[in-house]
């Protein structure tokens, strides 16, 4: 049957990027016919889909996608284009501002400064999904995070090259600057984003 309302672990942030994009959208940001709120929806409330390319993303890659419909006819003629970039260019630039909305942090070794790899879990709020850090990327890791929420992240550092190294985990309990009313009424990026440099300290050598 129909599925009426089917969230991510990553509520409530996929409806606060979707009300972002409709907020600098006129026409979008005007349709409160039902079931849409401020011109969006949440999918499976509109109609279910087994299978999509967006449950997909999620699921496998822990990354979130949005869906924008933006005509009601799917093959528009080419003189129709400039029209419908121009009713949407601002929520496609606001879109692309806050994909750095979040914790931007790096895993370096605290005696050697190279990087490391980290599988990193989030403790709070329960439920959301973890993140990786890879040494062959510098050890950087991203994770988005939603305005007014408290974020603990447990760090758990490893380096591939040398897997006999063994170090200390790290706990970062952080929240973001910005107000959710500021990401939906586009009010700049001001407390956007957290940045961290993590110092990961190895364990003692057991001795024998």
């Amino acid at each position: 049957g129909d599925i009426p309302y089917c969230p991510s672990a990553d509520e409530p942030l996929p409806g606060l990027l979707a009300s972002a994009y409709a907020s600098a959208n006129p026409t979008m940001r005007a349709n409160a016919e039902e079931p849409f709120v401020n011109g969006t929806v949440q999918g499976a409330v509109w109609y279910s889909v087994l299978g999509s390319m967006q449950d997909w993303t999620y699921y496998a890659l822990g990354r979130l996608q949005l869906t924008l419909e933006l005509h009601e006819v799917k093959r528009l003629a080419a003189a129709s284009l400039p029209a419908l970039w121009g009713a949407n260019a601002a929520s496609m630039l606001r879109l692309m501002e806050l994909s750095h909305m979040g914790l931007r942090a790096r895993v370096l070794d605290a005696s050697t400064r190279n990087p490391l790899s980290a599988n990193v879990t989030i403790t709070q709020p329960s439920g959301v999904r973890g993140t990786t850090a890879s040494a062959a990327r510098g050890g950087y890791l991203y994770k988005m995070m939603a305005p007014g929420q408290q974020y603990t992240f447990v760090v758990r550092p490893y380096d591939p090259a040398r897997p006999k190294l063994s170090y200390e985990d790290m706990t970062l309990s952080v929240r973001l600057g910005m107000r959710a009313e500021d990401l939906v009424g586009g009010r700049g990026m001001a407390g956007m984003a957290v940045k961290r440099l993590l110092l990961a300290v190895r364990k003692p050598t057991k001795r024998k």
